[in-house]
């Protein structure tokens, strides 16, 4: 994840042999530590199992259309004037060009 400056994380650039050497430090650092909680007798919160981090869902927020309606601090408000102007045909045209 990238830092709130805008600068990328060191191990990105990294050698690969390095990162993986931290990493396997951390996981002995861990195991160790989770060892002795069990031995202790103190109960540790694990991720689940196989339990994978959802993305968050982008929501959708509908279209950004500037030229229809006006933004207020309740939302938007459209006229029925505006709503019929783009609900409603052309008009009598039948298959003609405009």
């Amino acid at each position: 994840m990238q830092q709130a400056n805008g600068r990328k994380p060191a191990t990105e650039k990294m050698p690969m042999s390095l990162r993986k050497g931290i990493e396997k430090s951390r996981k002995m650092k861990q195991d160790k530590y989770e060892a002795y909680a069990k031995e202790a007798g103190i109960v540790l919160a694990r991720p689940a199992a196989g339990s994978v981090k959802k993305k968050p869902v982008k929501r959708d927020r509908g279209l950004k259309i500037a030229s229809v309606g006006r933004n207020t601090r309740h939302g938007l408000v459209i006229s029925k004037a505006e709503i019929a102007k783009y609900t409603s045909g052309r008009g009598g045209a039948k298959g003609k060009r405009k």
